[in-house]
């Protein structure tokens, strides 16, 4: 191995090859086409090893990874000695150290013990080429005191080596067309053991899978031979281009807007060429022309059906749900109970507002008078957080949507429909939280609505769903739906200077920047509670700074409240010195100490680490919704599992640390991934160093998830830029036309 000279030059300059280890805490810089990298890494195995710099295609590989690079050092005038990587492939360890921790990292029912005892019977020679030869070897092991490993462990690393032993087969291919090892695991359980044959014969199978690009799959198939013009490459691009609008919220995109996009993609320009692959696409089912508009054909059949399910219930003669009530004797505004009269006689209302309006409380009375009737209710909501806050705020049981049209994949997705709808056993249904509906969701609630009445409740002017479409704010758009929108503040929202913050963001004006600014515009004798707080901040280094004392020092001095759990830090982006990555690595430091056992060494989970679920697992007795925030509290080194507590202080689940790769920390959070939960204090950290995201809905959603306290870091200019994009980039839907083309 070569030793670095004090002054940071390398002890080989002309080295061309160099194996490495990168950084645990990911990289340091990665472009926003995520293909060129900055990494720290270490020479070798091991982990305290010389240190290096290496710059360039390494936008896919993942912390830890053991690498072997190919090119050259120079010295920058700013950044100093730097190795330019060219081509890199994965590099299986060598010493024992290194293959137990491989080992320990790569296979399930593989713990600390088992790995050591592992390298000790085979050798270290050896180890893999005995093992890919028969993995039922692993039953000769025993520990250095004679004792056998468990029976549960073995048989578990047994089945998992043979999947292992594949995916560095798919590794080795994805290496040799310079893409990233860290893709064959999701391949191989995507595609199976035939991965390889299959991605020669079609390469863009690749673009199926979320977040992996087009250039991943192109790279690969220009690499086996396909041309630019290849008609196979020309629709795989097409259908790439409309799965990137659906994923950017669209559910159609204008044929001028597809031909631009295609051609940038494709780098073919020829509109000829273009407009006969999509009419290949078309006789094959895969795409819809509806006019000048490009349907993915599933897209286009759910907005169909949607549409049309909603304008029939708007154009419904009204029908009694129930006998006219008595207005009861809680405090009850007349729009407020004009809300239960509608509900009372129409299949569906909308239920907008403000914070502060009283939204939660009118759902309570409808509750209440609907049960008084003896009617079934169904309360739900999008997301488990958000079910969980209907629950506490209404005081009545509230599930997920996916948990009440039975979603389950095995089955092959919702259970409940046409026929088998809620009316069966419910007679209405409340959605809280709708602004989060996406086509496909609302499209599943409606086809399972059967004759139930529909209230949903939202707030248009937060941040539109993750998925495509944008339905509650359709809805209002069309305007043939009943609506009521709240806009009364009441007496004790009124004195929350988050509350009053948050409307006025909401109408473009800047939030009370300090309690100096709320008292000169809400008058000198106006009580308020001093819930939220700017503390200006210029440049990354010191916002971030900022950020990390608030959290971990002032707000639990001040405030008394717990930075493990009753603080969430919520960011625009994930890249970048304040991103999420950067705030969470800092973070776990800070409120994680010490030297905690690694759980999933990807994303630098260990024991006692604040983590959220980034998919949905429907798994039988861990099932845990896209969003939701755990604690690791126990770590079964030799079982290769953890326990987590969820933070609805409800459950405890057992996860297999295969199962943890989905989990990411969770000290921080975007703000997208806030949606429908709310937390005791908020820190928003906002820069212009985020300027592409910055909008008034974001900064409007990510104020209103406070619930007590809400800390505002950074700079003016930034919160300038978001109140200006008052529009933001709006979907292309034509949801609203349907609906009011089906309501007649």
């Amino acid at each position: 191995m070569w030793i670095a000279e004090s002054d940071g030059r390398p002890g080989d300059p002309g080295a061309a090859e160099i194996r490495v280890t990168l950084s645990q805490s990911g990289p340091r810089y990665v472009s926003a086409d995520s293909e060129f990298a900055v990494w720290a890494a270490t020479l070798g195995e091991e982990r305290d090893g010389e240190p290096v710099t290496l710059v360039g295609p390494l936008g896919h590989v993942n912390p830890g990874d053991q690498l072997v690079c190919t090119g050259g050092f120079s010295e920058h005038a700013r950044h100093g000695w730097r190795f330019a990587v060219t081509t890199f492939r994965s590099s299986l360890p060598q010493s024992p150290e290194g293959i137990a921790l491989w080992l320990q990292t790569r296979v399930p029912g593989i713990g600390r013990t088992f790995a050591r005892a592992i390298v000790d019977h085979f050798g270290a020679e050896s180890v893999f080429k005995e093992l890919d030869r028969d993995p039922e070897r692993l039953r000769e092991v025993r520990t250095k005191a004679g004792r056998a490993i468990s029976r549960k462990s073995v048989e578990r690393a047994i089945v998992a080596w043979r999947e292992v032993a594949t995916i560095r087969e798919v590794e080795t291919f994805l290496f040799t067309h310079g893409i990233s090892a860290g893709l064959a695991a999701r391949l191989v359980r995507q595609y199976g053991e035939n991965v390889v044959a299959l991605l020669m014969q079609d390469p863009y199978r690749l673009t199926e899978l979320p977040r992996i690009g087009f250039k991943i799959a192109d790279r690969i198939a220009r690499s086996i031979g396909i041309e630019l013009d290849d008609p196979q490459r020309l629709r795989a691009g097409l259908l790439f281009v409309l799965e990137q609008a659906e994923s950017d919220g669209h559910t159609f995109l204008p044929l001028e807007d597809l031909w631009q996009a295609a051609a940038k993609v494709l780098a073919v320009g020829e509109l000829e060429q273009l407009e006969s692959a999509v009419r290949t696409l078309v006789l094959a089912a895969e795409v819809v022309l509806d006019g000048q508009r490009a349907y993915v054909s599933e897209l286009y059949e759910m907005e169909c059906r949607l549409g049309a399910a909603l304008g029939e219930r708007a154009r419904a003669t009204p029908v009694e749900l129930f006998a006219a009530p008595n207005r009861p004797d809680v405090q009850v505004s007349d729009e407020q109970w004009a809300v239960v009269e509608l509900v009372r006689t129409r299949p569906l209302v909308l239920l907008t507002g403000l914070p502060g309006a009283g939204k939660t409380h009118t759902q309570r009375v409808l509750v209440d008078t609907a049960r008084r009737a003896r009617k079934r209710v169904l309360l739900c909501a999008p997301t488990g957080k958000a079910a969980r806050r209907m629950r506490d705020l209404t005081g009545h049981d509230a599930m997920t949507i996916h948990r009440a049209l039975g979603y389950s994949p095995a089955e092959g997705g919702f259970q409940r429909d046409e026929d088998s709808p809620l009316s069966d056993d419910f007679d209405l249904v409340i959605v809280d939280e709708a602004s989060m509906l996406s086509l496909e969701l609302a499209d599943a609630l409606f086809r399972a609505a059967g004759d139930c009445h529909v209230l949903l409740v939202g707030d248009t002017d937060q941040l539109p769903p993750i998925g495509a479409g944008s339905v509650l704010a359709d809805l209002v758009e069309c305007g043939v739906v009943p609506r009521v929108h709240l806009t009364a503040i009441y007496r004790q929202a009124a004195r929350s200077l988050i509350i009053q913050s948050a409307r006025r963001i909401n109408a473009g004006e800047l939030p009370f920047l300090s309690f100096e600014e709320a008292r000169d515009t809400l008058g000198p004798e106006a009580e308020f509670d001093e819930d939220f707080f700017f503390i200006g901040r210029n440049g990354p280094e010191s916002m971030r700074q900022a950020v990390v004392e608030v959290v971990c020092e002032r707000i639990p001095a001040r405030f008394g409240l717990d930075p493990r759990t009753d603080v969430m830090t919520l960011v625009p982006m994930r890249r970048g010195p304040v991103g999420l990555e950067a705030l969470n690595a800092e973070l776990e430091q800070r409120l994680n100490p010490g030297n905690r056992p690694v759980v999933v060494a990807r994303s630098g989970l260990r024991l006692g680490s604040r983590i959220v679920q980034t998919k949905n697992d429907y798994t039988p007795d861990r099932e845990v919704m896209n969003g939701e925030v755990a604690f690791v509290i126990e770590w079964d080194d030799e079982e290769g599992e953890a326990r987590l507590s969820l933070d609805d202080g409800e459950r405890e689940i057992v996860v297999p640390a295969s199962a943890l790769e989905t989990y990411d920390l969770a000290w921080a959070l975007t703000v997208h991934r806030s949606q429908g939960s709310q937390f005791p204090a908020v820190v928003a950290p906002w820069s212009t160093a985020y300027a592409i995201m910055l909008s008034r809905a974001l900064l409007y959603t990510a104020v209103t998830r406070a619930q007590r306290l809400c800390v505002l870091v950074g700079e003016r200019k930034a919160v300038a830029i978001a109140l200006a994009r008052s529009d933001e980039r709006r979907r292309h839907s034509a949801l609203a036309e349907r609906i009011v083309d089906a309501a007649g």
